[in-house]
């Protein structure tokens, strides 16, 4: 991505379908900055904050450090034009326009799985998804596993990728110039000299907000043919990430629990709601799929 593709990007509430709504008027993402504030308005026949010139040139300020900071740290920012942008979260409305990766891992790869659950995983959890992701590897090809990086079943699911010589996408909710939780960073560092990647969709320079998990989610969801609930409570991420996903009409599938067990009210919710199939093992999985 070019330094306009990064500021447009980054401009508020982009998405996709504004994203194209625009560019099909202007141009392309150059224009969109260089223009004066009238000639935009007049050729989009209205008025937007997004115009305003000084705004305009505040983002492009932060795009040209933003990608000062990428170029120093190989990492690549990866534009919804661009033949490497995952086709599947293309084909999401509220998809980010611009991927920033680090690591060489392949997002169009014949099958991507999803693996959440909650931070609170019990070893019922985890032997699940150690055992589920071995036997995914021994039984489908080009296969990768996404997950979010967080405590409990998230990184359960990127060590057992790891572990079974699969490559792992951790979706971050911040910059690629930190890594949260703190305790996960070996393990990113790891995930990514294994064949993986760290995608976000925020710029280095954005700040942390507990919003951001929430907008994370979407891109684990969008990312994924299907998406598998290992363990949640009766609220929590996992269930939005589940929710978002079959939004987006992909598969989910969601893992049993006895009714007394906390960690799996959520997930007995959701497949007693249809929210998502009952999942024992992988052959249910490549069934279902």
């Amino acid at each position: 991505a070019d330094i306009y593709q990064i500021a447009f990007s980054a401009l508020r509430g982009m998405n996709p379908v504004l994203a194209r709504s625009i560019l099909s008027r202007i141009g392309d993402e150059e224009s969109f900055f260089s223009l004066p504030e009238s000639t935009l308005s007049s050729m989009m026949s209205c008025r937007n904050r997004l115009f305003d010139t000084a705004y305009r040139n505040s983002i492009l300020a932060k795009a040209k450090t933003e990608s000062d900071f990428i170029a120093r740290n190989n990492i690549k920012a990866i534009y919804m034009t661009d033949e490497e942008y995952p086709e599947r979260l293309g084909e999401c409305d509220d998809a980010p326009i611009l991927l920033y990766t680090l690591g060489k891992c392949n997002l169009n790869p014949s099958r991507a799985i999803g693996i959440v659950g909650t931070r609170h995983a019990t070893p019922y959890g985890i032997d699940f998804v150690m055992n589920l992701v071995e036997d995914l590897a021994n039984k489908i090809d080009d296969v990768i596993i996404v997950s979010g990086l967080a405590y409990g079943i998230d990184i359960a699911a990127h060590r057992a990728a790891m572990q079974a010589g699969l490559p792992t996408v951790a979706v971050l909710a911040h910059g690629l110039n930190t890594i949260y939780p703190a305790a996960h960073r070996n393990a990113a560092a790891e995930i990514v000299r294994t064949g993986g990647a760290l995608v976000s969709d925020y710029m280095s320079q954005d700040t942390l907000h507990k919003g951001n998990f929430v907008a994370r989610n979407r891109i684990v969801a969008g990312l994924c043919d299907c998406l598998v609930v290992a363990e949640s409570a009766e609220k929590g991420g996992a269930l939005i990430t589940a929710g978002i996903a079959s939004a987006y009409n992909r598969d989910v599938m969601a893992l049993p629990g006895r009714i007394s067990d906390r960690y799996s009210k959520g997930c007995n919710k959701l497949i007693s709601g249809n929210v998502a199939a009952l999942i024992t093992s992988a052959d249910d999985l490549i069934h279902q799929m």
